[in-house]
């Protein structure tokens, strides 16, 4: 949905409030989150009865993936169905995956902005290759 605004300081006033919308996600000043709508589509999104189910719901997934931890050992059970190496049956580790990354999704935390007065640690890799 577009919404215009009406004048320039509606326009300051909606950043103000909530956010833009862009690129499937809400920036604010307090950061970067996940739009809510899509929080919606994966809070009711089934359990998949089939192969093209599941990759409809890792492909929203994987667009966040940045968002959850340990996102490809999550899913482990998920892309093993999809692989085509074993027949599909969904089993309570195909559950357990699924509630799991639906959960991780939801809960996704705020990226916010850095502070230019905070302090930094800089990891770096020091090897020639």
């Amino acid at each position: 949905m577009i919404v215009v605004e009406k004048s320039f300081d509606d326009h300051l006033k909606n950043l103000e409030e909530k956010g833009v919308r862009y690129l499937r996600h809400v920036v604010s000043e307090k950061g970067v989150v996940v739009d809510e709508q899509k929080f919606k589509a994966v809070k009711e999104w089934p359990i998949p009865k089939d192969i093209h189910q599941i990759w409809s719901f890792l492909g929203l997934s994987t667009y966040y993936r940045r968002y959850v931890l340990g996102f490809a050992n999550i899913t482990k059970p998920l892309t093993r169905l999809i692989e085509g190496q074993i027949q599909f049956q969904w089993s309570e580790e195909s559950q357990h995956s699924f509630k799991k990354l639906k959960k991780a999704l939801i809960n996704a935390p705020v990226s916010s902005y850095l502070l230019p007065d905070g302090k930094f640690i800089l990891d770096t890799d020091a090897s020639i290759v």
